[in-house]
């Protein structure tokens, strides 16, 4: 059993956040917690140039399901998803950093459920099965690596 296993969904997701922050931090950049959730990000990333990335981060262990709602996560250019997963075959986190027009393509194992008639809002979704390392390679960041060249 991995470390992470014994831990509550808070506190992975606070050690997620932290590890998205530092990986940022050693690749260069400057990196912002905001005061309020009020845009539904955990992070903002200051790229240089006058560019920025407002980043939310999710966390998940092993094959699951992730997602954020439609309404708090557009799909513009300066948003993205980091997904720290915790898997139980590693004794490390594995990190993705997803743009968030990846939606628009919907690549597996991407999802956009709008649950019309439904209870349930529409979201942005991963589902994580067991390719989920070959179908999000393109946007593994591993220590050292620079940002994927979506970035």
């Amino acid at each position: 059993m991995t470390r992470w296993m014994k831990v509550g969904p808070a506190e992975l997701g606070a050690a997620a956040e932290l590890i998205v922050a530092a990986e940022f931090t050693v690749s260069g950049y400057q990196v912002f917690r905001p005061l309020s959730d009020v845009r539904k990000a955990e992070l903002l990333v200051d790229l240089g140039e006058g560019r920025h990335l407002m980043v939310r981060v999710k966390s998940v262990r092993g094959p699951n399901y992730v997602f954020v709602p439609k309404s708090s996560f557009p799909l513009d250019n300066h948003r993205a998803l980091a997904l720290v997963v915790f898997p139980e075959d590693a004794d490390q986190p594995e990190l993705f950093l997803i743009p968030a027009r990846v939606w628009h393509e919907l690549p597996p194992p991407f999802v956009a459920p709008d649950y019309a008639g439904l209870k349930s809002k529409p979201e942005y979704g991963i589902r994580l099965n067991s390719k989920w390392r070959e179908q999000l390679a393109t946007w593994r960041v591993r220590p050292g690596d620079p940002l994927p060249a979506a970035f």
